[in-house]
């Protein structure tokens, strides 16, 4: 097991549009922050955070200096993967749904373990939709934007 994994937490990042996973990195402006404890496969914590590119740093930098160890999302462009990988972060593509069924499919997945710095590139292709629990990751702690 890595020693990136043995650290107590792990700060994932997700784009996001409402609260579903965006399928497009490169369009997000939204962002699902989770604070996962690694060894219990808990979700500690989870807020919503929106980088503004005019005013912000290159999205890169952003993620970073707010502390995301690794990215969960739809789709991505290799010079986004490349940009966030040189920043140190880790990148799994290929994820579709909400945002907590995400999150629970990757807290339940086996490759959990094999993320460390030695495995940049990891593809995984997420397609199995299973149904959230009542009072999920997601709806209970992130505030929900209603429509104009």
């Amino acid at each position: 097991m890595s020693q990136h994994f043995l650290s107590s937490s792990l700060r994932l990042a997700l784009p996001c549009y409402e609260n579903r996973v965006m399928p497009r990195f490169g369009v997000a402006r939204t962002f699902v922050f989770a604070d996962v404890r690694s060894q219990t496969r808990q979700i500690v914590q989870i807020a919503e955070q929106t980088w503004e590119p005019d005013k912000e740093l290159d999205l890169s930098t952003w993620l970073h200096l707010n502390h995301v160890d690794g990215i969960l999302c739809g789709g991505i462009h290799p010079r986004f993967q490349i940009a966030l990988e040189t920043a140190g972060m880790w990148v799994i593509w290929g994820f579709r749904g909400e945002i907590d069924n995400v999150l629970n499919q990757w807290l339940n997945s086996d490759n959990l373990e094999t993320i460390s710095k030695e495995n940049y590139g990891f593809v995984s292709c997420c397609r199995l939709q299973k149904t959230s629990k009542p009072g999920s990751f997601f709806k209970s702690t992130c505030q929900r934007r209603t429509k104009s």
